[in-house]
């Protein structure tokens, strides 16, 4: 069984912080640090997300909602984010966390 890992709390890492534009091609982020342990996600447009080695987002990926509160999602240390528009172009912010 995997190590269970409450949502709360998390603690931004300093200085994690990665801005991703997004189109209706597949864009990613660079890999997260070794302390990080869940990215906090937030975007300006609808979207979607894959997290991995090498994701690939595409329309039918976890859906973020353009404009919403920021949503906390786990990751893996060296993972990356892909992500790729709904039905318009935008940004994806990024930041990690850890406990």
């Amino acid at each position: 069984m995997s190590k269970w890992l409450p949502i709360a709390p998390w603690k931004p890492i300093a200085g994690s912080g990665q801005k991703v534009a997004f189109t209706a091609t597949n864009a990613q982020s660079t890999s997260v640090g070794a302390q990080t342990h869940a990215v906090l996600l937030a975007a300006t447009q609808d979207c979607h997300v894959e997290i991995g080695s090498n994701p690939v987002a595409t329309t039918t990926s976890c859906f973020i909602k353009g404009g919403t509160a920021p949503i906390p999602l786990a990751c893996n240390t060296g993972d990356k984010v892909g992500v790729v528009q709904d039905s318009a172009a935008g940004n994806l912010f990024i930041t990690e966390l850890t406990h």
